[in-house]
């Protein structure tokens, strides 16, 4: 809208002229907030935090990020399930889940209206959270 208003009446338009504008402090606002709810906050921890924040992550990194986060969740969902499952199923349920697990994998992908990325990248999600469990458990057998 502007750029019509610079033609039509130049002295409305107010340039654009940042340089004079100082970053508000947010540190000692942070740290205060955190000492006000009781928690041990420094001004160099949140002056790290506040740095690390304005770099933007690359793509790498962020597939990196959330392809370890994904591990963790994997390994504490498995070491969990050892824990409390301890290996009872049948060979044949395991067999059988499987299958149907396949199938169902299968009808989703052919049926399913949502683009086939989502769909992918959710089947891929189960399969790494939950199907390889039971996968490692008939490998072991």
């Amino acid at each position: 809208m502007n750029p019509a208003w610079k033609k039509l009446w130049p002295e409305c338009v107010v340039g654009r002229d940042f340089e004079g504008f100082e970053e508000l402090p947010v540190v000692p606002v942070i740290v205060s907030l955190g000492k006000s709810m009781g928690l041990e906050v420094s001004e160099e921890d949140v002056e790290g935090l506040v740095e690390d924040d304005k770099n933007e992550l690359t793509t790498e990194e962020l597939q990196h990020l959330h392809k370890t986060q994904q591990e963790e969740v994997v390994e504490e969902i498995s070491s969990e399930e050892e824990e409390g499952a301890g290996g009872n199923i049948s060979s044949a349920e395991l067999k059988e889940l499987c299958f149907l697990w396949s199938k169902t994998q299968a009808i989703v992908e052919k049926w399913h209206p949502n683009n086939r990325a989502v769909v992918k990248r959710s089947i891929n999600m189960f399969n790494d959270n939950v199907i390889d469990y039971f996968r490692k458990i008939q490998k072991s057998r």
